[in-house]
């Protein structure tokens, strides 16, 4: 960008808004990675007590030992 096109960019405002859209850019990345810690987290999180339910605990939720066992191997599925 040469420097007529840095002058005019700030008499006409748009030098502003690009710097606006940069900045909330950012928040988004920082947001979108935040969100996807949260749901890593709760996905672990799940997937822990799952693992420490005993028998008995699994028999009230209505699966058995084998279908959370299948449960604890499936990756996360979740997008950013």
């Amino acid at each position: 960008m040469g420097t007529i096109d840095a002058i005019l960019d700030v008499l006409t405002g748009r030098a502003v808004s690009r710097a606006s859209r940069q900045q909330v850019a950012s928040v988004s990345v920082w947001t979108a990675a935040w969100n996807w810690y949260k749901r890593w987290d709760a996905f672990h999180r799940s997937r822990e007590e799952l693992r420490h339910l005993t028998d008995r605990d699994l028999r009230d939720i209505g699966i058995t030992r084998a279908e959370a066992n299948a449960e604890l191997r499936k990756p996360p599925r979740f997008r950013v």
